[in-house]
């Protein structure tokens, strides 16, 4: 059965990766782009329409397309949040795509509108949320709870048995050592060694390497 028309919703930097990764490697159709009407300030974006999300409704309908929600981390991911509920509730199917050069266990389940980089790694056991964001060569070790609307940037390392909470944002090459709790709207810096449990809505920064004069 040949899959619907896909409509992206976001005119940004992660909208146009989500084109490349769904037409280069997902043999999916691209029909248009969209967002809310007062961002949607162009005619076109990656060579296609862009639509004001109540046009894209009349014109791209639940029943004809589907939809991939590709909004950044703003808010703690919390736009993305509101925009994927949204969705779901007019009807959308929000497929997800996981690249061919992931390696993700078959017992893992992956929610709805989900974007899984190459080279990510997710082990047996783990289990990934609706709108959760992996990007490359991230490794999510056995038993994770990946909570809805998180955001693993390149090269994150989370261990056995970590919960991460809702809208989470764990920076590039950040690593999480093993069964520890990351609270929901969590912030982990870039480089951050997280060794116990982490506080809903706190942030936790890696000490910046300083400059040093050359000798």
């Amino acid at each position: 059965m040949t899959a619907k028309p896909l409509l992206i919703f976001g005119l940004g930097e992660l909208a146009e990766q989500a084109h490349y990764y769904f037409t280069q490697h997902g043999g999916r159709r691209v029909e248009a782009f969209t967002a809310d009407a007062a961002y949607a300030t162009v005619s076109q974006f990656a060579g296609l329409p862009v639509l004001p999300f109540d046009e894209a409704q009349r014109r791209c309908a639940p029943a004809t397309h589907e939809l991939f929600v590709a909004v950044g981390y703003s808010q703690r991911n919390l736009v993305r949040q509101r925009i994927v509920e949204q969705a779901q509730a007019l009807g959308y199917t929000l497929p997800s795509f996981v690249h061919e050069r992931a390696v993700v266990a078959r017992n893992v389940p992956i929610g709805v509108n989900c974007l899984l980089r190459e080279l990510a790694a997710v082990s047996p056991f783990a289990r990934v949320g609706d709108g959760v964001v992996i990007g490359p060569q991230v490794a999510v070790s056995h038993h994770v709870h990946v909570g809805a609307h998180a955001w693993l940037a390149a090269g994150s390392v989370v261990c056995g048995g970590v919960h991460i909470g809702e809208r989470v944002f764990i920076g590039a090459n950040a690593v999480v050592r093993d069964h520890v709790r990351i609270g929901a709207a969590c912030v982990i810096g870039a480089g951050a060694v997280i060794l116990g449990d982490c506080a809903a809505d706190g942030v936790y920064a890696a000490a910046p390497t300083p400059r040093r004069e050359p000798t």
